[in-house]
């Protein structure tokens, strides 16, 4: 059941040939014998399914597990696992997508926010630091850190070449609490100081 949920279908077909070597191979099941396999298997299925799927998949991969023969309900599991590993995936890059939404728009609001921190984003959407750290890590290709001074330092770039403030303004307007921290990061990120960027 593990495999058909979590595992991969290279990981769940080496399964099911140890079911079927076992059974069919090495025992010669009777007929009879063979279709309460065969019913046993796909009642084991489905009901691991239950929490995985809405009642209509369910009710769909019931149909599509309608086997007399162990070989044909494996095949048929293989083809379901297949289709079940897809729109996980599809439902994965969904959730991952909104995620980063979230994390851009809390950016967008909060960059200006000298405190704002991953504390603070974990309270905003709802999800552990933790998992958050994992998020950043797998999916961002940065830290929350780089991925804050960046929107920071975006931000102050427009300001800058508006020419409209002075660099002390534009480092409390970027969320920096001090203008050496900000003419540090903004070194650091556009390789020149504020006053030759706005040049």
């Amino acid at each position: 059941m593990h495999e058909f949920k979590k595992g991969t279908v290279e990981g769940l077909s080496e399964v099911l040939d140890a079911i079927y070597i076992e059974n069919m191979v090495a025992h010669h099941l009777s007929y009879s014998v063979v279709l309460e396999l065969v019913s046993a298997v796909r009642n084991t299925i489905l009901r691991g399914m239950q929490g995985a799927m809405s009642r209509e998949e369910r009710a769909n991969l019931a149909q599509q597990l309608n086997a007399s023969t162990l070989e044909d309900l494996f095949q048929l599991i293989l083809s379901s696992k297949e289709q079940y590993a897809e729109r996980k995936a599809a439902q994965s890059e969904e959730k991952d997508r909104k995620l980063k939404d979230r994390i851009e728009e809390y950016m967008d609001l909060h960059y200006q926010d000298s405190d704002a921190s991953i504390h603070d984003l974990s309270s905003s959407i709802g999800m552990s630091e933790t998992a958050i750290y994992q998020f950043f890590r797998d999916h961002m290709a940065c830290t929350f850190a780089d991925m804050l001074e960046h929107k920071r330092i975006q931000e102050a770039c427009k300001l800058l070449v508006r020419k409209e403030y002075q660099i002390k303004e534009i480092a409390a307007m970027a969320g920096y609490s001090s203008d050496t921290s900000f003419r540090r990061a903004f070194k650091r990120v556009m390789g020149v100081s504020p006053g030759e960027y706005s040049q």
